[in-house]
């Protein structure tokens, strides 16, 4: 597990804003609450992502949503396959 802390270290583009605002959107599901929050390595992995895709790739929140639920569906997809 992985706290919060611990996420905005190894991603130093992040900031607490970031992460609370994709936890609002359904995009991030830590277990605990607020400053206790701590992340699964899927979820460690999905901020990498969001971040590249709002910061490098320039996304707004909507397509980034956009693009995590088809990556989700592709994921769901190879699994049933």
């Amino acid at each position: 597990m992985t706290t919060l802390d611990e996420l905005l270290s190894l991603h130093g583009a992040l900031t607490t804003m970031h992460v609370e605002r994709w936890v609002a959107r359904g995009l991030l599901r830590p277990s605990g609450a607020g400053d206790r929050w701590t992340f699964e390595q899927i979820d460690v992995a999905r901020a990498r992502l969001l971040a590249e895709l709002e910061g490098d790739v320039g996304f707004d929140d909507d397509t980034v949503e956009t693009v995590v639920g088809l990556v989700d569906q592709i994921h769901t997809l190879r699994g049933q396959i």
